[in-house]
């Protein structure tokens, strides 16, 4: 699923979600049926792998204000899909994902925590080759990242 008019999340006015308490979920993509003799029945019910991400926002006044009203002008309430950095094993990518359920904001120490959950359609992981995949095994996305961006600014800077 690609959307080139989806929103992107302002990164320039609020912040990522927290590292503490991140994590990501497949939801489960298949059903079983129980027979009447023999083993259970097993159906993929979806071609399209959903993956929930889960994380907290903790944002100032002003934060709070700008993520409220761009939830609201940009995201229509939180309904349309948009682009939001994720972190999943292959690094941390633009994912198209829409807010599932928001809970807050609530006060905590000073400043407003809201707990996201999102679901995506994208697995990065899934577009690699296995030499790609062999590579991420034995160096960190983070390096790699370091590295090719270490080799762009070589091949392209003024001479």
């Amino acid at each position: 699923m690609t959307d080139d008019t989806a929103p992107i999340w302002p990164a320039d006015k609020l912040p990522l979600g927290l590292l503490k308490g991140y994590r990501y979920q497949d939801r489960p993509r298949h059903s079983r049926t129980a027979m009447a003799s023999g083993p259970p029945r097993t159906r993929l019910t979806s071609r399209t792998p959903v993956r929930d991400f889960y994380f907290e926002l903790l944002l100032n006044d002003g934060q709070l204000a700008n993520f409220e009203a761009w939830l609201e002008r940009e995201l229509e309430g939180g309904t349309r899909w948009f682009w939001f950095p994720l972190r999943d094993g292959t690094g941390v990518h633009a994912t198209l994902v829409q807010f599932h359920k928001l809970t807050g904001p609530r006060m905590q120490s000073g400043r407003w925590k809201y707990a996201c959950q999102c679901i995506s359609y994208q697995r990065h992981a899934q577009a690699l080759t296995q030499a790609q995949l062999d590579l991420l095994l034995k160096y960190s996305p983070n390096w790699l990242k370091q590295t090719s961006s270490r080799l762009h600014r070589i091949v392209h800077r003024e001479w």
